[in-house]
């Protein structure tokens, strides 16, 4: 029997998975019991092959790529609960199994939900096969509780209700192994898989990796103060010590440093992540400066959206995703765990050298949080090999949800932080209503896009900077900023001001005399005292930070985006205490500011602690509905219902129109992305419902976004019939290249997405 179109036999494909498999559990440093599952996981993973259809079907010639249903992973996974019933180990081997390949959806979207349904449609004949085939496998004991009931199929993840199990994090390395060796071994041909199963080919030589560039001492350039670079170096060393560390570096102490002497001092790739694409770009610009100015050989990768950004190596020297220090974002470190098109990688993101930057920002995003508490329980309990560094100023006590036996370093300690990179001082006053001028060289930032758009209007500021622009516009305007407010610029002298949502307070090496901040949180609060006097050169006069507190009630979309980004009620906590602890007019240092910031987790950390777990065990909830797909029409893998693990809601595309123009919207590669809020405001206004609906008018539309680009529109324009209800229109949204055309909003290259009114 055949295992794939390759032409390896199946027996031998199996045991060769299961060393690989194996292999990479014990790499990873997981337990025996789990390198056990992955084995048997790896063993089993492709009985469900073992029948005439599928046979029959590769001696077509055709691809693994199968029309047949069930498909192989669900017939394993049902013969095999049927045949060994249910244990805790059981459930583990056989969840991966299922979860190997994404989950097939008829052209109804449908699948099949129960072992009985799966059992039903296996013949008699082929059962024979698969047993047959089992036996011939030398298994362990695999009994567990009869199952007299029926069994639906395993969900991806599961709902937690303690906050503290290890439930997900091992479905996760068993399912990792077996997908990863899966996937190196399907690659190769049938001689080496039968030289791997006979045992003639180690596991271990396919999995060996290039030595990367190591270091014992690294010399301080020559133009860095000694000091500070033997403080950085020290702290890099000290991280080395423990599995799990968190460095505690004020703004502007020079945290990429840190991360880039810990990474040569391992001399492992590594994988650097951060919240948000702008901050990815803007730490890949911070590393490629350190790595020149240390003078040493390192490639570098900014790897965003699928594909390769930026390197500092020729184009197709080095592989995308494999250059020593890959630079991304959280989506892409997540995406495997609920996306089977980029699964193969589970096992390096999982074993590797990972360092993750601004961690604090992935607590606003629940499923994305739930996610990535479950990839770190899995790194920091499951695993003793895999190492990982976080950098924040600000890293609330997120640790304690994964913590176990082993703690997390936290450098330097508890309850402070390393010296503040200057001692200036900070004036500081609260402030209710937001003032219609304001001082030259100011931040002002706030917590919703429309709160900075108007402002940035009201006030008549230089910069306006949110997530709603589209790529090429932020960027440029990131560039400006950049420019007029980096080291070298010339803004604060010339008195310019900014106007910005959250995407501007983290990682940005930028400097303004005053700040404004849009209280919410302790984290955003410390984050945008970051941009304000980052160096300290002011010293002809004194910043001065204003806390915007305004009543919530009269502004809905600050309440809303508090509530989204953080919690309403630690957010009034947080100025309570901040109203307590500065009093007077005397300034305050950066040191300070920290100082406060520490206390405050002394005096109410269980109140942000409880906040974190429930966010953690509501994310997981909406995780399991997460899970890649497999849509048996075009047999083409997609992201289950367009969900994007930012979203608790789901994501829909949509495009809108350009502002000043008569019929050109935004087109593919601008094409705009969101949740359930996009439905509402459709459903909650008649007009724009009714715009939709409305055949005479959309059909013109339509043509018109095909000729923008939107080339799946192309089916409605052949038939001249447009969808006719909004959750037509809303299953189109789900792709982003056939968006909703959404007629509330407009684009404006100056302000960005807005209201159109």
């Amino acid at each position: 029997m055949l295992a794939n179109s390759k032409g390896q036999d199946l027996t031998d494909h199996l045991k060769a998975v299961s060393f690989v498999a194996q292999e990479m559990s014990r790499i990873c440093g997981y337990s025996e019991r789990l390198q056990k599952l992955a084995y048997v996981a790896g063993l089993l993973h492709d009985t469900g092959k073992a029948t005439k259809s599928f046979q029959d079907y590769l001696s077509t010639g055709q691809t693994d790529d199968e029309s047949i249903s069930p498909m192989h992973h669900e017939i394993s996974w049902a013969f095999l609960i049927q045949t060994y019933g249910i244990s805790d180990d059981n459930y583990w081997i056989f969840s991966a199994i299922y979860w190997h390949h994404a989950r097939p959806l008829d052209g109804n979207y449908e699948y099949l939900k129960s072992r009985d349904e799966i059992i039903g449609k296996i013949k008699d004949a082929d059962f024979k096969l698969i047993s047959k085939l089992i036996q011939s496998l030398e298994l362990p004991d695999l009994s567990g509780a009869v199952m007299d009931r029926d069994e639906r199929v395993p969900d991806l993840f599961s709902s937690d209700s303690t906050g503290d199990k290890n439930t997900n994090a091992e479905m996760l390395a068993v399912r990792m192994c077996l997908i990863s060796a899966d996937r190196l071994v399907s690659k190769m041909s049938a001689d080496d898989v039968a030289a791997i199963a006979q045992g003639t080919i180690s596991p271990s030589a396919l999995l060996s990796k290039t030595q990367r560039p190591f270091f014992e001492t690294i010399p301080c350039p020559a133009e860095y103060h000694p000091s500070r670079f033997n403080l950085q170096l020290s702290c890099a060393k000290e991280s080395l010590k423990a599995r799990t560390t968190i460095v505690k570096a004020p703004a502007g102490y020079g945290k990429t440093l840190i991360g880039v002497l810990n990474t040569l001092l391992q001399g492992k790739q590594s994988y650097w992540v951060c919240p948000r694409n702008v901050v990815a770009e803007a730490v890949y610009e911070n590393i490629v400066r350190e790595i020149s100015a240390l003078n040493i050989n390192c490639s570098t990768e900014l790897f965003l959206s699928g594909e390769r950004k930026k390197a500092n190596t020729p184009g197709g020297l080095i592989p995308d995703f494999s250059s020593d220090i890959v630079v991304t974002n959280i989506d892409n470190l997540l995406g495997p765990m609920v996306n089977n098109r980029t699964a193969e990688r589970l096992f390096d993101i999982l074993s590797g050298l990972v360092v993750l930057d601004e961690f604090h920002e992935f607590a606003s995003d629940s499923p994305l949080f739930a996610a990535f508490i479950t990839y770190m329980r899995a790194r920091h309990r499951l695993s003793s090999t895999a190492c990982t560094l976080l950098l924040s100023a600000t890293p609330l006590n997120m640790h304690k949800l994964w913590d176990s036996d082993h703690l997390t370093a936290l450098l330097p300690d508890k309850e402070q932080h390393y010296p503040a990179a200057h001692e200036g001082t900070y004036h500081t006053t609260f402030i209710s209503e937001f003032p219609e001028q304001v001082q030259s060289a100011s931040l002002c930032v706030f917590n919703s896009v429309s709160m900075a758009q108007k402002q940035f209007v009201d006030c008549q500021m230089k910069y306006l900077v949110h997530s709603r622009f589209i790529d090429a516009d932020r960027q440029q305007i990131m560039d400006r900023i950049y420019s007029a407010f980096g080291k070298d610029g010339t803004g604060v002298v010339k008195g310019e001001r900014v106007s910005s949502a959250p995407v501007i307070q983290a990682a940005m090496d930028i400097s303004l005399v005053n700040l404004y901040d849009s209280v919410c949180s302790p984290e955003t609060t410390l984050q945008r005292i970051g941009r304000c006097n980052r160096w300290g050169t002011y010293d002809d006069r004194i910043p001065t930070i204003f806390l915007y507190v305004p009543d919530l009630k009269s502004l809905a979309n600050e309440r809303g985006a508090i509530e989204t980004i953080y919690n309403r009620q630690l957010r009034d906590l947080w100025v309570q205490y901040l109203q307590k602890k500065i009093t007077g007019s005397q300034p305050l240092t950066l040191k300070a500011w920290y100082e406060i910031y520490n206390s405050f987790y002394v005096d109410h950390g269980r109140d942000v602690w409880r906040f974190l777990k429930e966010q953690y065990k509501n994310g997981l909830d909406y995780l399991i509905e997460y899970y890649p797909v497999k849509l048996m029409e075009d047999s083409t893998e997609k992201s289950h219902g367009g969900k994007s693990l930012r979203s608790p809601s789901g994501s829909y595309y949509f495009t809108v129109k350009i502002n000043g123009t008569k019929s050109e919207w935004l087109k593919p590669a601008d094409v705009m992305e969101e949740g359930n809020e996009l439905y509402r405001r459709f459903m909650n206004k008649g007009e724009l419902n009714a715009e939709l609906l409305n055949a005479s008018k959309m059909l013109p539309r339509i043509k018109a976004l095909y000729e923008c680009g939107y080339i799946r529109f192309r089916r409605i324009i052949k038939k001249s019939v447009p969808p006719k209800s909004l959750p037509h229109w809303f299953r189109l949204a789900r792709d982003p290249e056939t968006p909703l055309p959404d007629f509330s909003r407009v684009y404006d290259k100056k302000l960005g997405l807005k209201q159109n009114t």
